[in-house]
């Protein structure tokens, strides 16, 4: 799961860490 979130993170030129906050608010929105 880290290294798809580290490729995302690479593709969209975003740092790993925004990838991840935006994971954690869609699944806050989702919950």
């Amino acid at each position: 799961m880290r290294a798809a979130i580290e490729a995302r993170a690479a593709a969209e030129d975003t740092t790993t860490s925004e990838v991840i906050r935006q994971a954690l608010r869609r699944f806050l929105e989702v919950a």
